[in-house]
């Protein structure tokens, strides 16, 4: 049974989690960022959000969205375990995440692809989430909620 989820994690948690997944990512995360450093950040400063299969987390997806006056909730990293992708859902925990931070009281959200990263690019285009602007080798996109 999918069931969806606003929790706390752990730094450690965070980390595996991120480790799991790295080399779903294009380029690997490794590449980019010190995946502890980033697991310490995203536990002290994000929200996070998960989707996960009979109490297995098979996704989590890490939100700035603490500050609802800015209007603008940004997303900073959504990975789903290898063996769950292509099945919907990163899908599935987008549109929790975004319902979530409308609930709030956000009327956008934000976040940043690698522009290698074909994939999440064609899924959040069709997601509703337009270019905003385009720097060095990241495109930003955002989508009114």
């Amino acid at each position: 049974m999918i069931c969806f989820k606003k929790e706390i994690l752990s730094q450690m948690v965070l980390y595996e989690f991120l480790e799991a997944c790295d080399g779903s990512f294009a380029p690997p995360l490794s590449t980019k960022v010190c995946i502890s450093d980033y697991a310490d950040k995203l536990s002290e400063l994000a929200t996070h959000f998960t989707i996960s299969n009979n109490k297995e987390t098979i996704g989590i997806c890490c939100c700035y969205c603490n500050q609802p006056e800015q209007e603008i909730a940004y997303i900073s990293v959504t990975c789903i375990l290898p063996q769950w992708q292509g099945k919907g859902m990163g899908k599935l925990l987008t549109e929790y995440v975004e319902r979530e931070v409308k609930k709030i009281g956000f009327q956008k959200i934000r976040l940043e692809i690698h522009k290698h990263n074909y994939l999440s690019l064609k899924m959040h285009n069709d997601f509703g989430y337009v270019i905003i602007k385009s720097i060095d080798n990241s495109h930003y996109l955002q989508k009114d909620l």
